[in-house]
């Protein structure tokens, strides 16, 4: 299998809705990796919506995929993560917790991120395919 990218949370959930243009890269067969912070969102929206047991099983099936992987944080990724949040920092650009750490999975692993968030692109270092 080819190697892929990695998922965000306004991915996954464009995916769900039927975005054609998410779609055209989650139906390429390529691996797609969801970091467990991407996990986390996702299921703190499902408890904060109307179906979360639906949503989660289809979550669960999504999982399942052979050709999807959950990255974790590791050691390797803190030092990413600090790196960024300082540049950030010192440049006075606001991102997301969260995010800083989704483009740390990213960059760590050399892998693009597949989002519809803005605010990755002012990430240093990360590459964002293009929707």
């Amino acid at each position: 299998m080819e190697i892929g990218f990695v998922l965000d949370t306004s991915a996954y959930s464009e995916y769900e809705r039927k975005n054609l243009k998410v779609a055209k890269y989650m139906n390429s067969g390529k691996i797609m990796y969801m970091p467990v912070i991407v996990l986390g969102e996702l299921r703190g929206g499902f408890l904060n919506g109307s179906k979360p047991l639906k949503n989660e099983d289809i979550l669960n099936d999504f999982l399942n995929m052979p050709n999807v992987t959950v990255l974790k944080i590791t050691e390797k990724t803190t030092e990413i993560y600090a790196k960024i949040y300082a540049s950030l920092r010192k440049a006075s650009t606001p991102v997301g917790t969260n995010d800083m750490w989704i483009a740390s999975i990213c960059i760590e692993n050399k892998l693009p991120l597949l989002t519809l968030d803005a605010d990755f692109s002012k990430i240093p270092g990360l590459k964002i395919l293009e929707l």
